[in-house]
């Protein structure tokens, strides 16, 4: 059944029984889905503004001279990302995010559903199906879409459901275009410090939907980009690391060492997963990837084999990490400081600098070394007052943005 049937009277066959009541269900939840929100769409449009054009013009302004202005300037872009998005899902707050990244097909939904105990989340979605879900503790249960037209709706279970698989397999339609995050509040979650993201996968290997591919892999590495914690599944069917894996492993500014699961372990030998394990870490190794270790899982079997107690562990240290749970606005404020006190470095050097120049125009005697030294006082001048225009320009935004409403 094509989309274009939704908007037309006619009934299939397969679907006569019932096709009326479901075409009205699927048009609400459509229309639901497309509306925009004005109000939000101009406030996200000044924040993702002042964020990503405004500051980092700002703090770019000179050559990035040595690695502590590039650190810093890299450390304001992932905050940047995570502010937006904490303002977005005010869920988020003071929680440390763990992402759970993959190729599509990895088990990654499976996953998250045994660490949690509880079938929150759709499986085996196709990859125009598949968006980013949070999962994360509150008082009351809820299901939310988060759309491109800044808008929230609220969703009921079935129309999860509906969303991951009806639609498409019934009209041919996903929902990648217009959803960009769903948020599940849990009761019951184990972990009230971390919220658990699950990306969508993407299929490395689908050369004839190239497209498709790569714009999977840009969205999966903007999520996992924001992630304080990342656990990356791969399947134990394969002998060792996809190349394609490694590649998007190097891609991702990891704050933190990830954790390296091989998913679907069961079947497998003791000796198999041994092996498996060591050529995963001897490719990790060679690529200058950082992680914490390397562990063979079942999501069937909700096992974690060769005695390892890693999962957990890693869990537990995202938990009891307090600065990746710091409020984006604090974190912001940190960074402001940091980069005034580099500012007032600059600045105080160029004065040092001025003090013997100047000392030079009252003793020389010689008018053309009287004119060089003029010319590199009028230079000192001049980066001193653009560092200060930079510097009241910068508080200007930070200001904007903190008090915003």
């Amino acid at each position: 059944m094509d989309f274009e049937d939704l908007f037309t009277d006619d009934i299939p066959t397969e679907l006569a029984s019932d096709s009326t009541q479901e075409k009205d269900v699927a048009l609400a939840l459509l229309l639901r889905l497309y509306a925009g929100n004005t109000q939000n769409q101009k406030y996200f449009s000044l924040l993702r503004r002042n964020l990503q054009e405004y500051l980092p013009e700002i703090i770019s302004r000179d050559a990035l001279k040595d690695e502590r202005e590039r650190t810093l300037v890299e450390a304001f872009r992932t905050l940047s990302a995570k502010f937006v998005e904490q303002a977005q899902l005010p869920q988020l707050k003071n929680k440390c995010l763990v992402g759970v990244g993959g190729r599509f097909s990895a088990g990654k939904s499976h996953f998250l559903n045994t660490l949690t105990g509880r079938l929150h989340l759709p499986t085996g979605q196709r990859p125009t199906t598949a968006v980013a879900t949070y999962l994360v503790g509150q008082e009351h249960p809820s299901i939310a879409a988060y759309t491109a037209n800044e808008t929230r709706v609220p969703l009921e279970p079935e129309e999860l459901q509906s969303i991951a698989h009806v639609f498409y397999k019934n009209y041919g339609l996903g929902f990648s275009d217009i959803l960009k995050k769903i948020v599940i509040g849990l009761p019951d979650f184990p972990w009230p410090g971390i919220a658990l993201l699950d990306t969508p996968g993407y299929n490395n290997d689908d050369e004839e939907n190239r497209g498709d591919r790569l714009f999977d892999e840009k969205i999966a590495r903007e999520h996992l980009s924001n992630c304080d914690y990342i656990i990356w599944l791969a399947t134990a069917d394969n002998g060792s690391l996809g190349q394609s894996d490694i590649a998007f492993l190097n891609s991702l500014h990891l704050a933190h060492p990830c954790l390296v699961v091989l998913n679907k372990a069961d079947g497998k030998t003791e000796g198999d997963l041994r092996s498996i394990i060591t050529t995963f870490k001897d490719q990790l190794d060679n690529a200058g990837i950082a992680y914490c270790g390397v562990t063979a899982f079942s999501s069937t079997l909700n096992t974690e084999y060769l005695g390892a107690t890693l999962l957990s562990d890693f869990i537990a240290q995202a938990c009891n990490d307090q600065q990746a749970r710091q409020d984006m606005k604090q974190e912001l404020l940190n960074l402001q400081t940091e980069w005034q006190q580099m500012n007032q470095q600059k600045r105080d050097a160029l004065s040092q600098t001025n003090a013997p120049i100047r000392r030079g125009i009252v003793k020389s005697e010689s008018p053309q070394y009287i004119r060089s030294l003029v010319e590199a006082y009028s230079l000192n001048h001049t980066l001193i007052a653009d560092l200060t225009r930079q510097s009241k320009a910068f508080n200007l935004q930070i200001d904007k943005l903190l008090n915003h409403e």
